[in-house]
């Protein structure tokens, strides 16, 4: 799918079961993390897939904390988006 899936959903992953990153880790972990918002950035272009640019936005979401975001990029099925904005919209 993406390279950026893989850290979003260890992120999500990492974060919704409160697991502790360990000391030998965090400071190379985080900075990596935090660079995923920039090189989402600068790897988009126009004619992305859904697929790549979901994964983009969930990767960016995970990075800067917003993991409910990232998890709810990651489980909506593309064929489901209509039917969720159909029911946002009519709240």
């Amino acid at each position: 799918m993406s390279f950026f899936l893989l850290p979003a959903s260890i992120e999500v992953a990492r974060a919704s079961s409160k697991i502790v990153v360990p000391t030998s880790l965090a400071t190379s972990y985080f900075a990596a993390l935090a660079k995923l918002p920039m090189l989402a950035g600068a790897a988009a272009q126009p004619g992305w897939s859904e697929s790549l640019c979901t994964s983009a936005l969930a990767a960016t979401a995970a990075a800067t904390g917003n993991h409910q975001t990232a998890q709810l990029l990651l489980e909506t099925e593309q064929s489901d988006i209509p039917e969720v904005i159909n029911w946002l919209q009519s709240r």
